[in-house]
């Protein structure tokens, strides 16, 4: 997720403080090994979740730090449901 963070550009601030790194994180676990059995594709998918939770996440705190609503861990919620919502077997 930091790989990902840093190419996009993303504030240094932000990427030091751990915001784009714990959220990914989460996703990676939960779609990885938590909802899905454990391989390759399984692997893939969370891959997958987890670059886009970098960019959801991203999007969340440029959207509304203005605001001064924090995000959390909305970012992770949301891209984890997106990707459960297919229903697929990963097996």
């Amino acid at each position: 997720s930091v790989i990902v963070a840093n190419a996009l550009g993303a504030e240094r601030q932000l990427i030091t403080a751990g915001l784009l790194g714990f959220n990914p994180i989460l996703t990676a676990v939960a779609l990885g090994t938590l909802f899905y059995r454990p391989g390759p594709r399984a692997a893939a998918y969370a891959l997958l979740a987890t670059v886009l939770t970098v960019m959801v996440q991203g999007a969340m705190v440029s959207a509304l730090t203005p605001f001064g609503i924090p995000t959390l861990t909305a970012s992770f919620v949301l891209v984890t449901w997106l990707f459960l919502l297919p229903g697929q077997k990963l097996d």
